[in-house]
């Protein structure tokens, strides 16, 4: 198989993927833009935090694209970095001097680790609920790769595993884990800006982000009532 035969499938699963679930892709994206205007600031010290909170907004576009081309071990990768950026974004608020955040090497500027340790643990104490979410999210990524879930598109001989390929239900759910995550870091981001000095919350975006999450929550709910996910439903 050549390279454009990839490339006339990939243009099919993509344009199916949009046909069939241009529903719930609205909605995901729709939340996905919505992280580029949490806070509201023209104060210097702010910089760090939309150079940090705009790479997870790629991080996510970049995740929800993969899911719709049906590359999900892409998409789960593009997803752990959105959580770790996000991370360094929170903590930005509280820290805004962008040196604290980069390192320096012979191949150029790289995330600093003592920095990404410091934000998991400042929103452990200070937003617990979030990073409970966000922890559960890591765990489910976690797992796909643990338990060779990544592996799983091998058993197609077609394209030879060239594409994650799902049911539309498993589908779709992959779809919404991405919404969900974007909801969890705009709330983090909305909810930390009260501790920071030089950034106002943009309470009238978080009108068109709580019907989004209304939205969302109700994509949820359509697959928790479905018959393949009942044994989950009482510690849902």
């Amino acid at each position: 198989m050549n390279l454009n035969d990839f490339i006339l499938r990939e243009e099919l699963v993509l344009y199916e993927s949009i046909q069939n679930h241009r529903d719930i892709i609205s909605n995901v994206y729709e939340l996905i833009m919505l992280l580029s205007d949490v806070v509201i600031s023209n104060d210097k010290k702010v910089a760090s935090f939309f150079l940090l909170s705009g790479q997870v907004s790629n991080d996510l576009v970049l995740c929800l694209l993969s899911s719709l081309r049906s590359h999900e071990t892409q998409a789960k990768l593009m997803k752990r970095q959105a959580i770790e950026k996000a991370c360094l974004a929170t903590y930005s608020l509280v820290e805004p001097d962008i040196d604290k955040f980069l390192g320096q090497d012979e191949n150029g500027a790289k995330p600093n680790q003592k920095t990404l340790d410091r934000s998991y643990k400042y929103i452990a104490e200070e937003f617990p609920s979030h990073s409970h979410r966000l922890k559960q999210v890591k765990a489910m990524i976690n797992n796909f790769f643990a338990h060779g879930s990544m592996f799983t598109s091998l058993k197609k001989d077609e394209h030879f595993g060239f594409f994650d390929e799902q049911d539309e239900l498993i589908q779709r759910t992959l779809y919404w884990e991405i919404g969900y995550l974007a909801s969890v870091i705009f709330d983090l981001w909305y909810h930390a800006a009260d501790q920071c000095s030089f950034v106002k919350k943009n309470e009238l975006i978080y009108q068109s982000f709580a019907q989004a999450v209304v939205t969302n929550q109700k994509f949820r709910e359509g697959f928790v009532s479905h018959e393949r996910f009942a044994k989950w439903r009482p510690i849902v």
